[in-house]
């Protein structure tokens, strides 16, 4: 299957690899446009269309080039740690999610908000990829890009029924003269690739597809393989640093 993913990985990685994802912050408490933002002028300056989704959507960006078109969720974590010794996490070990679980694959609803002269059927399954972003502060508007692990969002669940089956539907007709409602969002907590000991402070990314490392920007650095606790399947997970 064709996918944008590893050409993508490939232009951050080299920002990371010269000490240049130096990223502003909107404000001294933004703690996630910075890489939003940055993300955005990576991509744009090299052809891809984006389109971000609702500010409680997800994924984060819709992202496309010669009508490939996939989707994108943006972590930011701090280090918390002085110094970068990979024999402790560099921050907290597990991730956030409001409102949808993680998942490679995605299904393209109405409210999908698609980048300009692209269209896309409804219910169509479309590939969805995390990007988890270690950085440090270097000023109250600056922060510094540290590595980052991308992944094919199956490495954290490949259970699509389980991810579009879990609804946040909220409660009308609420309280004594029926004009308010409960807002139910679930929170959903999956662990952190940054800090898994095979990835703390690099930069790689995972997938499940196998040889990428034939178009001489990426090197494979190793395997992984994930048992799914319901199936026992075993799923293989390649990982890929830039060459």
């Amino acid at each position: 299957m064709t996918t944008l993913a590893p050409d993508i990985f490939v232009r951050l990685a080299r920002s990371f690899e010269v000490n240049q994802a130096t990223m502003v912050r909107r404000s001294p408490v933004d703690k996630e446009f910075f890489l939003q933002d940055w993300f955005v002028e990576q991509l744009l300056g090299a052809g891809y269309a984006l389109r971000a989704q609702g500010r409680n959507s997800t994924p984060d960006y819709l992202v496309a080039r010669r009508q490939v078109i996939e989707g994108y969720e943006l972590k930011a974590l701090a280090n918390v740690r002085s110094g970068r010794d990979p024999r402790y996490p560099p921050c907290r070990t597990d991730v956030d999610f409001n409102s949808r679980i993680p998942c490679g694959r995605l299904v393209k609803k109405p409210n999908h908000l698609l980048p300009d002269g692209l269209a896309v059927t409804d219910n169509s399954i479309l590939r969805c990829y995390y990007l988890f972003t270690l950085y440090e502060p270097v000023d109250d508007l600056h922060v510094q890009g540290v590595a980052f692990v991308l992944v094919d969002g199956d490495y954290l669940n490949n259970d699509l029924e389980l991810a579009e089956g879990h609804l946040n539907i909220s409660e009308r007709n609420f309280g004594s003269y029926g004009d308010a409602f409960v807002r139910i969002r679930k929170m959903y907590r999956f662990p952190n690739p940054l800090t898994e000991p095979d990835f703390r402070y690099r930069t790689v990314f995972v997938t499940q597809d196998a040889a990428l490392d034939q178009n001489d920007e990426l090197r494979l650095v190793s395997l992984k393989r994930k048992i799914e606790v319901k199936t026992d399947i075993v799923r293989t997970f390649y990982i890929y640093e830039a060459v």
